[in-house]
């Protein structure tokens, strides 16, 4: 399952610098600005969609069940693709079966 986006914290100091430092590295790898919610967040895109994001590590950004109560996104985000829902849960549903065996859980 290949990574679907990554989201990484920038100090609030260095968001701006980050934004520059990331936009001209990966433009030559075809990124361009998907995304630019200034001062919180900053998306890039290549070809294949939007998958590279930078976050303040201060912000305060809602996951995608927000209404549910969920809590805020941690410091670095990881998204995974996946086939169909149904791999989704299979996904779940191991990872709630692991998660109780990892030592300080």
């Amino acid at each position: 399952m290949p990574v679907g986006h990554i989201s990484l914290p920038t100090g609030p100091s260095t968001f701006r610098q980050m934004q520059t430092f990331y936009l001209a590295i990966l433009k030559p790898l075809g990124y361009t600005v998907y995304l630019e919610n200034n001062p919180q967040l900053y998306g890039m895109a290549s070809s294949a969609g939007p998958d590279f994001w930078l976050h303040r590590e201060d912000a305060e950004l809602p996951t995608l069940d927000a209404l549910a109560g969920a809590k805020p996104i941690g410091k670095t985000h990881v998204a995974f693709n996946a086939e169909s829902r149904a791999a989704v849960d299979a996904w779940y549903q191991t990872a709630m079966w692991v998660m109780p065996s990892v030592p300080g859980n």
